[in-house]
């Protein structure tokens, strides 16, 4: 099974079955916050930094 990712790729040789990544996946996936959400959180967090 070939696994792919930001930074690359690699063969494993004991896949985990994939509805197991799937769920995985999907559980990382519904905590992250919508793409404008995380840009207005850094541009927060980055104001609150540059106050102190």
């Amino acid at each position: 099974m070939l696994v792919e990712f930001v930074a690359g790729g690699h063969v494993k040789d004991r896949p985990r079955p994939p509805a197991e990544a799937c769920e995985r996946y999907e559980a990382i996936r519904s905590e992250a916050l919508p793409g404008r959400a995380t840009a207005d959180l850094i541009g927060k967090v980055m104001a609150t930094w540059k106050q102190t």
